[in-house]
């Protein structure tokens, strides 16, 4: 059975013990967080520092990569994770402490500070006082704001931290704080100690409390049961009543229920009533006699041994000559009911069934947090003790102060009907940490050799594909050195066969025309446009269309009309030959979309919302993605320029139809990307990636795979969505950079 409160022991945990936390937030991406591309993009720590600052001048209640999420600036990834790590670290503490609403909410904003001294010192940051402070607030889980006096004292530790990490932000140092958690750590200690000073105290003062209420209500109980439905003489009532059951009383006390006293001196007051009630005993007046006789005597002899005092002779003198009396068989004896003895004695005849509980039962509830519901109001309580002489369990709160007396079978009947929960099982914050450092030290881990693998697959892909351009360039080159043979040869003889000169005229200009035109199909990059002169090889009325991506390796082009849609393939022999033939002309170069690119201007807050709320990311490493790419995905902020309808010319650019899209993550094979408005699926799209301020921009053809709304309330599909996010594949298409991007993201993925 628990007697005291249980004290967590001191805080062993120290800042060494969380070695892993340095690859942690050097090394980790959790998905939908806002990252820079390269590893290495560095925001000042002053800047880091005044931002977790002004969130604490704040108080705000919001986690710290919502408010980052929301600002325009970008962060180092060290500084992105020191957020939710600090984010994961208080909230999972917090929900699994059974802290007051009150406290959590207080104590969850020192995530702040936590960010703060994460992005500044890695491990160190959780200071041997820091954890010993926030270890020792387990022996807070019975504080409420209500509490009266007691509650004062952490209310204004509450404030003192609030002062304390200000001040550490000011002077941009974390002495100040570190000192006050050390103070508040002795603080704590302290009154642990009297706690349980106050404690033994208490427990020392109800047992015998306990003691002398059990044997005062039993004897009460004992005598109002001997006296039901009696009719004795007055002596005997009033010698009962004032004397037996004092008598009783003390010997239930001192010797218990069992004991020898108590035994003799509940004999005799069954002597008493049956001697004393004619119904009882007036068929046996031997015996009636015989016990009449020797009662005064034993009267005085029990009451000596029990009391330590002579009886008087006055106090028996009534009951003498009453019993006398009754021996005489005097039928004139005058007998009262014992109801009002009864009712002056008020006696709960309960006490004489009192059932005290099991060991199991007592083990299985005392010491421990109990939230108590009456009247509309919440009460903490601390199951203290249970007083075994009147199965009472002794309530108190966090100070050791007494709370009240309550029935162990009306607790047990409150807790079934919900009106009485225990708190929740606390864990240290000290084995939070260690957790939640073990998991994403191991999902970091496993996300490195992922990054790995990715960067050697896009390089080898950049290296096959330089090595087809290569081919494809020195081919086009032998096709036109032998072209250009042909035209010599034929010019030649149209000059020596003056017989066919008309015809060697027509030959040569027709070579000449497929000269040109091979020029211009080589010439003609994503983007260009065609008119069909023919009508009959125009599809489904559509005149004008662009480029959208050449597929080298099949000799293949093709072509989409403004809206990126109504695909039409053409072999680059077949194009040729149709623009010599005069079927399809060449138009001028298409949109120039590095003037787009300078001209739009989007913030990169629209649609960066923090999904991670769940605190699940790590826990399933190898699921597979949600859009179907099998390549590895880095969680990164770029930008995309997409042209969602197209001019014909460079003289007509609609920037209504531009749009500036935010990246979400990015891979070998392709990227996602948030749009105000929704994107036609199965459309080729040239876009402009901007990846790295100061760096080169990376001309691509995106094809759209999937397109889906943003829900900002995943549980009522009614709720408009907020935008949509759209699956893109990088088209490898002739006249694009699909080489330079794979190498930039195979180094992108090395220096991340």
């Amino acid at each position: 059975m628990s007697l005291k409160p249980p004290q967590p022991p001191a805080s062993q945990a120290k800042a060494i013990d969380y070695g892993e936390t340095e690859q942690v937030l050097n090394s980790i991406r959790v998905p939908d967080l806002p990252y820079p591309v390269s590893g290495d993009c560095d925001t000042q720590a002053d800047v880091w520092r005044a931002l977790m600052a002004q969130f604490w001048q704040q108080q705000s209640d919001v986690r710290v990569n919502d408010l980052i999420g929301a600002e325009s600036g970008v962060f180092s990834v060290r500084q992105v994770n020191a957020a939710y790590l600090a984010d994961r670290l208080m909230d999972v503490f917090l929900t699994s402490s059974g802290f007051h609403l009150e406290l959590a909410r207080r104590l969850a904003r020192t995530r702040f500070y936590l960010a703060w001294q994460l992005d500044e010192k890695g491990s160190a940051a959780f200071s041997d006082s820091l954890l010993a402070a926030f270890d020792g607030l387990q022996y807070w889980r019975g504080w409420s704001p209500g509490a009266g006096r007691s509650a004062r004292m952490l209310a204004d530790q509450l404030d003192d931290m609030t002062v304390a990490i200000t001040e550490a932000f000011a002077q941009q140092k974390s002495a100040n704080a570190d000192d006050f958690f050390q103070r508040w750590n002795e603080l704590t200690q302290r009154q642990k100690a009297q706690t349980n000073h106050f404690h033994d105290r208490l427990l020392t003062t109800e047992q015998g409390a306990a003691r002398q209420r059990y044997a005062d209500q039993t004897a009460r109980a004992l005598v109002s049961r001997a006296l039901q439905g009696r009719r004795l003489p007055a002596a005997f009532n009033d010698f009962i009543e004032k004397h037996w059951l004092p008598l009783l009383t003390r010997a239930l006390r001192d010797g218990g229920i069992d004991g020898s006293d108590f035994r003799h001196g509940r004999k005799l007051l069954e002597w008493l009533v049956w001697l004393g009630d004619p119904a009882l005993s007036d068929g046996q007046r031997d015996r009636l006699y015989q016990v009449g006789e020797q009662m005064t005597d034993r009267l005085l002899e029990v009451w000596q041994r029990i009391m330590d005092l002579a009886l008087s002779a006055n106090t028996l003198y009534g009951i003498q000559l009453a019993m006398m009396e009754r021996m005489r068989d005097n039928s004139n004896c005058e007998l009262h009911s014992t109801d009002a003895c009864i009712s002056a004695i008020a006696a709960d005849l309960r006490w004489l069934s009192l059932k005290v509980p099991s060991a199991t039962e007592i083990n299985a509830t005392s010491g421990r947090w109990y939230e108590i519901h009456q009247d509309n109001a919440e009460q903490r309580r601390y199951f203290f003790a249970l007083l075994p002489d009147t199965a009472e369990i002794l309530w108190t709160n966090g100070t050791g102060v007494k709370l009240g007396f309550q029935d162990f079978s009306e607790f047990c009947t409150q807790r079934e009907c919900g009106l009485i929960k225990p708190l929740q099982d606390s864990v240290a914050f000290s084995c939070v940490l260690k957790q939640i450092i073990a998991v994403l030290a191991a999902a970091a881990a496993q996300q490195k050799r992922d990054r790995a693998t990715a960067a050697a697959a896009a390089n080898a892909r950049a290296e096959a594909l330089r090595r087809e351009r290569q081919q494809r360039e020195e081919q086009h080159r032998q096709q036109l050195e032998v072209r250009k043979v042909e035209v010599e040869r034929l010019q030649l003889q149209a000059e020596n066969q003056r017989l066919a000169k008309a015809k060697a005229q027509e030959e040569m200009a027709w070579q000449q025309r497929l000269r040109t035109a091979e020029k211009q199909v080589f010439g003609l990059k994503p983007g260009h446009w065609i008119v069909i002169l023919d009508s009959a090889i125009r599809d489904a009325g559509v005149e004008r269309m662009k480029l959208a991506m050449r597929l080298s390796t099949r000799h293949k082009m093709v072509f989409v009309d403004r809206l990126g849609l109504n695909q039409r393939e053409f072999q680059e022999q077949e194009l040729v030959e149709r623009i010599a033939a005069e079927q399809i002309r060449v138009l001028d170069s298409g949109v120039n979309f590095d003037d787009t690119l300078s001209d739009v201007v989007v913030a990169y807050g629209e649609g960066t919302t923090v999904a991670d709320k769940d605190y699940t990311f790590g826990l399933a490493i190898n699921a597979r993605a949600p859009d179907n790419r099998f390549d590895y995905r880095l969680s990164a902020r770029a930008k995309a320029v997409i042209h969602l309808e197209t001019g014909e010319s460079v003289q007509y650019i609609d920037r209504q139809q531009v749009r500036a899209c935010p990246v979400r993550d990015l891979s070998a094979s392709g990227l996602r990307l948030w749009s105000a408005c929704s994107l036609p699926v199965g459309a080729f799209l040239p876009a402009v990636i901007h990846l790295v301020e100061g760096q080169p921009d990376y001309h691509l053809m995106l094809e759209i795979v999937w397109c889906k709304p943003e829900q900002a309330d995943l549980a009522d599909a009614s709720v408009p969505p907020t935008g949509y996010l759209a699956g893109c594949r990088v088209l490898e298409s002739g006249g694009t950079e699909a080489v330079e991007w794979l190498e930039a993201i195979a180094m992108a993925m090395l220096k991340a």
